[in-house]
This record gives structure tokens, C-alpha cells and sequence, in this order.
């Protein structure tokens, strides 16, 4: 089964002023590993995904959070609980979401 990452939908916090929050939760056969919730800003974001090398991608919550997301790593994508094909399509997932909080 090995482990499963599933970044669950971003929301703007603080009044809106483009300070989302996003959390991050990753298991282990099924068992809970770690759960992780970055602050960040929307303008400070960036997603790297290529759609050649679709088993590695790569969030940026601004310049001092990386979380990087591989088939190495991880056997399962979710985005707020819904299967995703790769660590492409998960990213991808993320970034529309996080471009929909724009103001």
C-alpha cells in the first residue's frame, strides 16, 4: 500500500488578505504519520509540475517551505480526499486551487 499524501483544498485566512493556509496530511499503510499546515502567501506561491516527468512535482509556499512529491515517496495522491492520477495531477489540483484565492 505504502504511503499516501493528501493536501486538502487551501482557504484564505486573516481577513483575506491573500494568507492562505493548506494542510498537509501524509499516512503510512494506512496509519497517520504526520499532519503539517503551511501559512502562506498566494503571491509568494509556486507549483512546479512537468508534464513529461509527471511522477515528481514540487509546492512552494513562499520562500521557506518546499514540499516536493514523488512516486519514490509517495504510492497514492489525494487532493482534499479525491484520488489523484500523479504527483502532476495533485499539484495541479493545488496550484488552481490556490490561483482561485487570488483577490
Amino acid at each position: 500500500m505504502g504511503q499516501t499524501i493528501n493536501i486538502l483544498a487551501p482557504t484564505l485566512k486573516f481577513g483575506g488578505y491573500g494568507i492562505a493556509s493548506i494542510q498537509v496530511s501524509i499516512t503510512d499503510n494506512g496509519v497517520p504519520v504526520a499532519t503539517r499546515f503551511y501559512y502562506f502567501s498566494v503571491y509568494e506561491f509556486l507549483a512546479v509540475a512537468d508534464s513529461v516527468t509527471t511522477n515528481y512535482a514540487s509546492l512552494h509556499f513562499g520562500i521557506q517551505h518546499n514540499l516536493d512529491i514523488s512516486n519514490g515517496i509517495y504510492s497514492t495522491y489525494l487532493y482534499d480526499g479525491g484520488s489523484q492520477p500523479s504527483a502532476h495531477e495533485l499539484v495541479i489540483a493545488v496550484a488552481e486551487a490556490v490561483g482561485d484565492l487570488t483577490p
